[in-house]
């Protein structure tokens, strides 16, 4: 009787076997789809960075293409009127013109 049980619970781990593999055979990965573009990535992370990239302005030369990115708040430095796209960029910019008043005081 414990022979015939045994027996079982190796046919049903078996069973249970072939038909995970053939699940896994016919599993359609999952696709995200950029809703701009129609580009599909395998992961919504993936899709997420992808994003951003519609976000940023495009540039020929210096000049914005699209007026929409005209639109974006511009940083400008107080010192020499550059201007900048994002806040933290200024603020590098900045050290800059302080690391130069350092140097001219002579500290």
């Amino acid at each position: 009787m414990r022979e015939n049980q045994e027996k079982e619970s190796i046919n049903l781990a078996n069973s249970l076997m072939l038909l995970t593999k053939s699940l896994n055979k016919n599993h359609v990965p999952l696709e995200f789809e950029c809703k701009t573009c129609g580009r599909k990535f395998s992961s919504f992370q993936a899709l997420g960075g992808h994003r951003t990239s519609h976000k940023k302005p495009k540039l020929i030369g210096n000049q914005e293409i699209r007026a929409e990115n005209k639109k974006l708040k511009m940083h400008e430095c107080s010192i020499c009127g550059q201007k900048f796209s994002l806040g933290q960029a200024l603020g590098g910019h900045m050290r800059r013109h302080k690391v130069a008043a350092t140097n001219e005081k002579g500290i």
